[in-house]
């Protein structure tokens, strides 16, 4: 868990790339990726799931580690709730994002 000092929450929380509007965020990335060069574009994600939505993320997240889940390391661990969060969480995605397709349709498949 990353704890921040009070002056790093203050400063977080100054952020103007990330607008929240209800449940839905909208947060516009410019960022430079390690290997495919700089992401620009617009993102606009739920802040909450329903009860529903949760469940097929839990199912999603372990389909997504296979059958010896235990065997996963961390950082699998990690990319596996990520994309099973981010499947239900994400309501609009630049090109970048949705053109990139992995294993199984799963998108943001990017290696940076």
């Amino acid at each position: 868990m990353v704890v921040m000092t009070k002056a790093e929450l203050k400063q977080y929380l100054k952020r103007s790339d990330i607008v929240i509007d209800g449940n839905v965020a909208t947060w516009n990335i410019a960022v430079e990726g390690d290997i495919s060069g700089t992401y620009h574009g617009v993102f606009k994600f739920k802040c909450f799931l329903t009860p529903t939505e949760k469940l097929a993320a839990g199912r999603d997240y372990r389909e997504l580690l296979g059958t010896n889940a235990a065997l996963a390391f961390k950082r699998e661990d990690d990319l596996a709730l990520t994309f099973a969060q981010l499947k239900y969480r994400i309501l609009a995605a630049p090109p970048f994002w949705s053109s990139a397709i992995g294993v199984n349709g799963q998108t943001g498949d990017i290696p940076d």
